[in-house]
């Protein structure tokens, strides 16, 4: 999952409309459909008010926003162990935590 794949499913969960999003945003409808199909990054400023807006908690923003390094999406890919690590840590909120795992990992 990446932050455009959070942005929908939190925007779709809150029952957000993308065009009232992208209108409170300040953007276009386009560049925050690209946005949510991570096909274009959010800038700073409008990673910030999405976060905001949406109450998404910017260290999760942020983790899903990295770039995750082959090695570790490997691993996610193939670990139960690592996936259920992860997915506790997800759960228990602890997003420094996960990068740590990652970069640990990718090292």
């Amino acid at each position: 999952m990446r932050f455009g794949d959070l942005l929908r499913s939190t925007r779709n969960a809150s029952g957000v409309k993308l065009r009232a999003l992208a209108r409170e945003l300040g953007i276009s409808h386009s560049y925050l459909v690209a946005i949510e199909k991570n096909t274009k990054p959010a800038s700073d400023r409008v990673f910030k008010r999405v976060c905001k807006i949406l109450d998404i908690d910017p260290k999760m923003g942020e983790y899903y926003r990295a770039k995750v390094r082959q090695t570790a999406a490997d691993r996610l890919a193939t670990d139960p162990e690592f996936v259920a690590m992860v997915n506790d840590l997800a759960e228990r909120r602890d997003y420094e935590s996960i990068l740590k795992a990652v970069r640990m990992d990718d090292e």
